[in-house]
């Protein structure tokens, strides 16, 4: 037996064939290292020597079969050697000898051109053997000192197995900026059983960055584009890390590693499969596929974990090297029903395993109760639910209908393309995560590289209080849809989620409506480098937990419309800080209520550009809390190479702020900040502070004054008492014309200052008649629930005109717009219409009821839609108690 720590006799002069002698012949006592002990020093021999060849891409190889000495010489050819600090100690390995590590000791390999290779992406991979008893640093390059101001960061890749309560578990980080802005990170979701040989891999392509063990794939996450490499040491058994107070180095492993390899190229999962069973044992598995009638199948697709192959005329199948255990297989056809099977995979030997296909549907049916074509038992139910999708994809597309029932799953549903996915209604069809799942970084469903998918009608639970070691920082989210596009979710309900609600990334054209959102520990709603996506009619609430209602993250044209947002954090939170310049986003109608101190409506550009931001008829109705000390209103700032530029805050309403209204941080890079038509109303601080270009905005009753930091009253500012219908509640201001409650119009016996005071400029013919002919301030201006004024009255208050009938329209012809006036002679119902010579009825100037008075309403030459009209003749109709009065008008342009 070779025992470690023998010295292989050196006689002078010896070549490799006399070294080699040294080494157990097949066949002789070599103890339980077998046969891979003297190909290990095979192997150290060539290194030694220089004679060894590397795998493409291998940055270094370290496979620890020295058996003594200092150094753990590199079997790459680069050169990277590492020094043996503290003395690890040899013991047995996978592969001959590896390194055993106390928590004391660990390696350190110094920097090298090889090393700095490495700047997209990377594979580390492992056999490791641990107690789990703490965290450990398998290999590290992730330096950072927080014990000096400012700290000092140079981060580039980290991976580690986990102890405590996530003891079992692997996490991967990677950084692409030194400072650690940007970093990912991704957890394992399966523990593994402490003292046994687990193989490990830790990958990124610079797209998606994943975590294999012992053959698969276990967790993944979109990956930094690029790593940042600083030129430091890398570290085997510990991290360099230096907290505020502490030691140097921290996070020593405790346990064994053998056949440690980086390489500056990213692995398949094939490749990593074969590296896991020439150690592990691999076998084979063969089997028929054929139809319901016993007829061969060619052309199934056959698949196991990364292997896939297709049958031949007979309908056989042969599966190679597949490594030793368990094993799921699945077969795929177009046209039928895929199907799944367990197999025991055992080394050296080939396993039988039949399958018989059924005819597919382009519906497919999922049910609790044993009706379904997929039927689900409550336990890792995400299976038949995955089977039913694939079902339909292998038809081209189709629908996956989940029946009423609860179902429990332990893994993602994955979305695939031309797909209707839809329940019974979020009342009914619950999906639920299994208690103590425990995973970390993943979502319940995702959808990647997808298109034309609408998920409708179902609930999804998140369970966050029954998973153990996972919390707000566990990356755990409801939807992840990635690189996708025409992706639409509608009435879904999501609770209970430790991160995030619906989560878009690098997707276009997608959407989602009517959907709720609560108790999720991050953001309800997220957008990170997209383009066109819509947030429409949804409900974002939390308590006690939570970020911000939406984050819009380096995307542009997306739509947040119509959303109510009462959340723990942010209400919209815009926060650019990948170097993508982010803007032309529309906000609109939106309600939103923050109680943590932070701000409703929050505009961050860090060290990227934000242009073009539009936030029109929003409530902000309340800002409180004091976790933080920021609570406005609406907060602007920049932070480095950040800059704002265009942004316009447009008929708002922002209430009760604990600081100021529209708040611009002083040294932000901050040009054509707007504000118009708001209401800014009992902010504790200043309405409006900053740079700020203010006009026809009221500003009343802000503690420490309506004008700070520099901002001054523009044209049409005024500070009055808004009237609200209820303060800090209903913003439809008071009036005695009409105001909206939400079933019907009522009176007021008082008016709003607010009313007909916006900028006579703006476009106001969206407001019911009779509207003064100009936009109202506030959150309603320009909209049907605008409250009504007594218009322009033409003649004195309280003289009862003696008919109804067009009086006279001025000017006459028109170029841009012309003032009609009319007369009511009683209450009633009244109709104001504009007609075309062919009689088709283009617009509708006044539709309601009207008191008796004399009344001036405008047309400004545009159909129902907002469309320009051409020149030419139209007629003025007026519909008043049966009574119709009609009057030519000439549109000259």
């Amino acid at each position: 037996m070779f025992l470690p720590g023998r010295v292989l006799p050196q006689p002078p002069g010896c070549g490799i064939h006399q070294l080699l002698r040294g080494l157990p012949r097949a066949g002789e006592d070599q103890g339980c290292l077998g046969d891979n002990l003297g190909g290990a020093m095979v192997k150290l021999i060539l290194i030694m020597l220089g004679l060894s060849s590397a795998e493409p891409g291998l940055v270094a190889h370290w496979s620890f079969d020295e058996g003594s000495g200092s150094i753990a010489h590199d079997g790459s050819g680069n050169g990277n050697h590492g020094t043996l600090v503290n003395s690890p100690s040899w013991v047995e390995g996978v592969k001959g000898y590896a390194l055993n590590f106390d928590g004391t000791n660990y390696i350190e390999v110094p920097p090298s051109q090889s090393i700095n290779s490495i700047t997209s992406q990377i594979t580390i991979t492992a056999w490791i053997k641990s107690d789990f008893r703490s965290r450990g640093a398998i290999v590290a390059n992730w330096y950072y000192d927080k014990s000096v101001t400012p700290a000092i960061g140079e981060r580039a890749f980290v991976c580690t197995a986990l102890g405590g309560e996530n003891a079992g578990k692997f996490d991967f980080g990677l950084s692409p900026r030194g400072d650690g802005k940007g970093s990912v990170w991704i957890t394992t979701r399966d523990p593994v059983s402490p003292e046994r040989w687990v193989h490990v891999a830790f990958v990124s392509d610079g797209s998606t960055m994943a975590i294999y063990v012992d053959g698969e794939l276990e967790a993944s996450a979109d990956a930094p584009s690029s790593i940042h490499v600083p030129g430091r040491p890398i570290y085997i058994g510990v991290w360099n890390a230096k907290e505020a107070t502490g030691p140097e180095l921290s996070d020593y492993f405790r346990g064994s590693m053998d056949e440690v390899k980086i390489y500056n190229v990213a692995l398949s999962h094939e490749e990593i499969w074969r590296e896991y069973s020439d150690v592990a044992g691999a076998g084979n598995i063969s089997g028929t596929v054929k139809d319901l009638t016993g007829a061969p199948i060619q052309g199934a697709s056959v698949e196991c974990g990364p292997i896939s192959v297709s049958t031949d005329s007979e309908g056989r199948y042969l599966l190679e090297h597949v490594p030793s255990g368990t094993r799921t297989v699945i077969v795929r056809k177009s046209g039928y029903k895929p199907v799944i099977a367990q197999v025991e995979v055992v080394s050296g030997e080939t396993s039988e395993q039949d399958f018989e296909m059924a005819p597919g549907s382009e519906v497919v049916y999922v049910a609790t109760d044993g009706t379904g074509d997929y039927n689900c038992d409550g336990v890792d139910d995400h299976v038949e639910i995955n089977l039913a999708i694939s079902s339909v994809e292998a038809m081209g597309g189709g629908t996956v209908h989940i029946k009423a029932g609860t179902y429990v799953i332990n893994d993602a549903i994955v979305l695939c393309s031309n797909l209707n996915l839809q329940g019974d209604g979020e009342e009914v069809t619950v999906i639920k995560l299994r208690d103590q799942n425990n995973r970390r970084n993943w979502a319940l469903f995702t959808g990647s590289g997808v298109s034309q998918v609408v998920v409708r009608d179902i609930t999804v639970d998140g369970n966050k209080h029954n998973q153990t070691g996972v919390g707000i920082n566990g990356d755990v989210d409801g939807f992840r849809i990635y690189n996708s596009s025409e992706v639409e979710i509608y009435d879904v309900s999501l609770v209970d989620f430790w991160t995030d609600g619906f989560e878009f990334s690098r997707s276009v054209d997608c959407r989602v409506e009517d959907c709720k959102v609560i108790q999720c520990g991050h953001e309800g709603l997220r957008a990170i480098y997209c383009e066109n996506i819509t947030f429409c009619r949804n409900y974002v609430h939390s308590e006690g937990t939570g970020n911000a209602g939406v984050r819009i993250y380096e995307s542009s044209g997306c739509v947040v419309e119509d959303n109510y947002f009462n959340v723990y954090g942010f209400g919209v939170l815009i926060n650019p800080q990948g170097g993508v310049p982010c803007g032309n986003n529309i906000y609109r109608g939106n309600y939103i209520e923050g109680h943590y101190g932070l701000p409703g409506i929050a505009v961050y550009a860090y060290d990227t550009p934000i242009s073009g931001e539009r936030f029109v008829g929003n409530i902000i109705a309340r800002v409180d809390g004091h976790q933080e000390d920021c609570g406005h209103g609406i907060a602007l700032k920049t932070l480095e190479n950040g800059s704002l530029r265009d942004i316009r805050i447009v008929n708002n309403v922002i209430n009760d702020a604990i600081k100021s209204g529209i708040y611009v941080e002083p040294g932000s890079d901050a040009e054509g900040i707007v504000a118009k038509n708001n209401i800014i109303v009992r902010c504790k601080e200043y309405g409006i502070y900053g740079d700020v270009a203010s006009s026809y905005n009221d500003l009343w009753d802000n503690l420490l004054g309506n004008y700070g930091g520099g901002a001054s009253p523009g044209v049409g500012d005024i500070s009055a008492d808004p009237l609200f219908s209820d303060p800090g509640r209903d913003f439809h201001l008071k009036s005695r014309w009409g105001r909206w409650n939400g079933t019907e119009w009522v009176e007021d016996d008082t008016t709003s200052p607010c009313i007909d005071a916006g900028d006579p400029a703006d476009d106001f013919s969206k407001e019911p008649q009779p509207n003064g002919g100009r936009i109202n301030m506030g959150a309603y201006g320009n909209t049907a629930e605008a409250s009504k004024s007594r218009g322009t009255w033409v003649e004195e208050e309280g003289v009862v005109p003696d008919g109804f009938r067009l009086c006279l329209n001025f000017p006459n012809p028109f170029n841009r717009s012309t003032a009609v006036v009319y007369s009511v002679a009683e209450e009633g119902e009244v109709k104001l219409e504009v007609y075309n010579l062919l009689g088709r009825k283009v617009r509708v100037l006044v539709e309601g009821r009207l008191k008796p008075g004399c009344y001036l309403s405008t047309w400004d030459g545009k159909d129902d839609r907002g469309r320009e009209l051409c020149s030419g003749v139209y007629l003025l109709v007026l519909d008043a108690g049966g009574v119709r009065d009609v009057r030519k008008v000439l549109m000259v342009k």
